[in-house]
């Protein structure tokens, strides 16, 4: 769905008494990206110009208003074949305003037909509604510039319909009907019957009053369809992600999200991640058939899971809306508030079994206090931390957070390896996926800067070398309840921060190649690749020969591309992986970065030395998705990595493998 920044008009035209054998429709990516910076004291309305008459073409259009122009042409409308008309008698035409929401008591979407001017900002004479009218949250169905119902609606999304059937002599019948979005049935607000004479007979229309901060708009379609979903879009069966890694950003407000999550689906996401139970957001997710996770922020001591009303929402959630595989139980859970959190995540491991549950843990780096929730057990450790969240509360999956990226352009290098390390040691242990919240944010009053790209890149891929198959981002959104962001991948409204959004964009197109070959193997070891400087963080051993039972590999080097020495920060990292048959798997990555800096200028150069018996390798390639043939000179791999990034490689043994594509030469 597409957002409006400011005060909008859409018109095309609607000409009497032609056969309606076909769809008309005008879908609204082609403003998608226009006028994010949302400007309350610019109020000028903003008119879009009429196509040609036939409907046959496209025309451009001149946009203005608001102290803004814009120009673009029409690309998104389905060309006709003829006019639009009336119904002859026994006929039914559909105006279908899909998907309508409107989040501001101060702003009303109104559509529907008009003889009134291209250029007015009321819906004049003829058909119409108005979505929302503040103060009393009702639907006003519009008649000839009059009001002749109000209904109450409850805030959310709606799709609407005005349904005009032929009758006898001219006379038409015309019915206002809305239902909340992805819903089977219509519910009928207001029915009337007059001469045609006395409809509107020119101009569909799309206008927004006021300032319109939130209020957005799917599609509108001209049809003789009666059809209860916008075509090829609601109600159609969510298509599972066959991927078993799960690239996710924590959405912390429906209206950042617009309802076919373009941009959250163009930064390369594979799952929607709700960071509270929004029914809206389940909504957005299922509409764009993408699977989606939730937060279920109580414990059995919540007043709302006590009295059984949050399992009820959520039960509904689940089966309205299709595609959901994760629950997310109470965030960075406290000792003395865990066997409280366990008959929540019981509850859902028995309701949904086709759905995983997710414990997102504190790090290394929290005190015994803040881990045991009081002071009473100073010698309260990590280890015995995350056993007891294993145990006690039952996780499917184990999830931790960290956000390692401080201003003044340090890194917390000793708490990320040594959370990670950990986490991967108890998971492991008990045989459970393991998934990471990496940072995307910028926040001057938590002391965390804004990660550079090559930051973004070194933080996912050595979580990928340690064996995470999940990366989920923090955060997509302001932070909302925790009173805003100074910076995230989108602004409150949904409009893309270049500086976070198009690296993790990039990235995440990477990192989904990759994933669906790591997601089906395991880590068998990391190990830590010193340029020669001594800083070895914490908890990561050093590769020695051996590491993850690999004994092919000889030697590795880290090497300076400029041919200088090797300075601070220029270290790499590699993990060992099995496949189901045993085949044997490295990532190699570069865990060079710095403030500022992007991964080109963070390159550095690795030589690997293996045994007599490897002259070829196989690398899946990051960019294209085509596994390449390497073939080896003496034995030696020299390869140069972008910062922060890593490569995928497998012996080349002639045996079947994991990678999603066929072989090419190299």
């Amino acid at each position: 769905m597409k957002r409006f920044w400011s005060s909008l008009l859409l018109c095309g035209l609607f000409v009497a008494g032609a056969q309606a054998q076909f769809f008309w429709r005008e879908e609204f990516s082609h403003l998608n990206d226009w006028n994010t910076s949302y400007d309350p004291s610019k109020q000028t309305i903003v008119d879009l110009g009429v196509v040609d008459p036939g409907l046959s073409g496209e025309t451009g259009v001149y946009i203005t208003g608001g102290g803004r122009t814009y120009n673009e042409t029409h690309t998104d409308r389905t060309p006709s074949t003829g006019n639009i008309g009336f119904p002859a008698n026994g006929e039914t035409r559909y105006l279908y305003f899909w998907g309508v929401y409107n989040e501001s008591h101060d702003t009303r979407i109104g559509g529907g037909f008009s003889t009134g001017d291209v250029f007015a900002n009321e819906l004049a004479d003829g058909l119409g509604f108005h979505h929302l009218q503040s103060p009393d949250d009702a639907l006003l169905i519009r008649v000839n510039g009059s009001t002749v119902a109000s209904p109450t609606l409850e805030r959310g999304d709606y799709d609407h319909r005005i349904v005009m059937t032929g009758k006898p002599a001219g006379v038409m019948e015309v019915t206002w009907e809305h239902k909340a979005y992805r819903a089977p049935v219509w519910t009928t607000a207001h029915t009337t019957t007059g001469s045609t004479a006395a409809f509107a007979d020119r101009l569909v229309k799309l206008g927004v009053d006021n300032n319109a901060p939130g209020a957005y708009i799917d599609e509108i379609e001209f049809t003789d369809q009666d059809r209860l979903f916008k075509v090829g879009s609601q109600g159609s069966p969510v298509v599972a992600d066959t991927s078993p890694f799960a690239i996710t950003a924590l959405v912390q407000s429906f209206a950042s999200v617009n309802m076919n999550l373009s941009n959250y689906l163009g930064a390369n996401m594979n799952t929607l991640l709700a960071f509270k139970a929004d029914e809206y957001l389940a909504i957005k997710a299922a509409n764009a058939q993408v699977p989606w996770q939730m937060h279920v922020d109580a414990t059995a001591a919540n007043p709302a899971w006590a009295s059984g009303s949050l399992q009820t929402k959520l039960q509904q959630y689940h089966n309205d809306y299709a595609g959901n595989n994760a629950w997310y139980t109470k965030d960075e859970p406290q000792f003395i508030a865990m066997a409280d959190s366990a008959p929540v995540a019981s509850w859902l491991q028995s309701t949904f079994p086709g759905s995983k549950v997710i414990t997102n843990v504190l790090p290394a780096g929290a005190s015994a206090t803040k881990l045991y929730g009081d002071s009473s057990n100073p010698g309260y450790t990590y280890d015995q931390y995350l056993s007891d969240v294993i145990s006690i509360i039952g996780p499917d999956v184990l999830m931790v957070d960290q956000y390692p990226f401080l201003n003044g352009g340090t890194t917390s290098h000793d708490v990320m390896h040594n959370t990670m390390s950990k986490v991967r040691e108890a998971a492991q242990a008990n045989n459970m996926p393991y998934h990471i919240f990496v940072q995307a944010f910028k926040r001057d009053d938590l002391n965390r800067r804004l990660p550079s790209e090559s930051d973004l890149r070194m933080q996912v891929f050595a979580a990928m070398t340690y064996g995470f198959t999940g990366i989920s981002y923090f955060t997509y959104d302001p932070f909302g309840d925790y009173g805003g962001g100074d910076l995230t991948m989108v602004s409150p409204l949904g409009g893309p921060t270049p500086e976070l959004y198009d690296n993790v964009q990039a990235l995440n197109a990477e990192i989904g190649i990759l994933g669906k070959a790591l997601g089906l193997m395991s880590n068998t070891g990391v190990g830590w690749l010193e340029g020669g400087v001594g800083n070895k963080p914490t908890g990561i051993n050093d590769w020695t020969f051996g590491t993850g039972g690999d004994t092919k590999i000889q030697s590795i080097s880290v090497l300076d591309t400029e041919g200088g020495g090797i300075s601070e920060d220029e270290d790499g990292l590699i993990g060992f992986f099995k496949d189901d048959t045993a085949e044997d798997y490295f990532l190699l990555a570069n865990m060079f970065h710095s403030s500022g800096t992007s991964s080109d200028d963070a390159e550095l150069r690795f030589q690997i030395q293996f045994d007599s018996s490897v002259d070829q390798l196989l690398r899946l390639s990051r960019t294209t998705g085509h596994s390449q043939i390497v073939n080896l000179t003496g034995n030696l791999l020299d390869v140069t990595l972008p910062g922060g990034t890593g490569d995928l490689f497998k012996y080349a043994t002639g045996n079947p493998d994991v990678f999603p594509t066929s072989t090419l030469a190299e």
